[in-house]
């Protein structure tokens, strides 16, 4: 039996499944796992207007890019903050802290894409975690924590 090696995918009919925490949240579609690749991950993600995708943070030994598909987003790095509109891509390096909040007033449609790296080690600076992706575990100061520890006072970190 032949295996399926084509994975196509038009950005404006996937959706993703919902999932939310508290002020966090969104439709995520995980294609690079639904495609099985090996280095490369890539999503869809909507973010609803009001919510963040994901806490500050920054990866040691991956790089991430973000298209903006649909809506508006806010990107918090290293501290200052830009708005992205439709066709925006953005960069962010190893070891760049990054965040994104949906500052619009629709639902904001994400491409994200990044290599894969299983030793990969991620910061969250607002809240001094740390995740080991070999370990499957989360830090803080040496105690393991839940993914959500500590990221509930995000509105402080953002410049008004």
């Amino acid at each position: 039996m032949k295996e399926n090696n084509w994975f196509v995918y038009n950005t404006k009919e996937v959706e993703g499944n919902a999932n939310k925490f508290g002020i966090y949240g969104g439709k995520f579609a995980p294609l690079g796992q639904e495609a099985k690749s090996e280095k490369l991950g890539f999503n869809i993600t909507t973010i609803e207007p009001g919510l963040w995708f994901c806490p500050y943070h920054l990866h040691h030994l991956e790089e991430e890019m973000i298209l903006v598909l649909e809506g508006e987003i806010t990107v918090r790095q290293e501290n200052e903050t830009k708005v992205l509109k439709v066709n925006d891509l953005i960069f962010f390096k190893t070891k760049v802290a990054h965040q994104i909040y949906n500052s619009g007033n629709v639902p904001a449609k994400l491409l994200a894409i990044s290599n894969k790296d299983p030793n990969d080690i991620c910061e969250y600076p607002d809240s001094n975690k740390i995740y080991m992706r070999g370990q499957k575990k989360i830090y803080q100061m040496g105690t393991e924590k839940n993914y959500m520890d500590g990221e509930e006072q995000i509105a402080k970190f953002w410049q008004k």
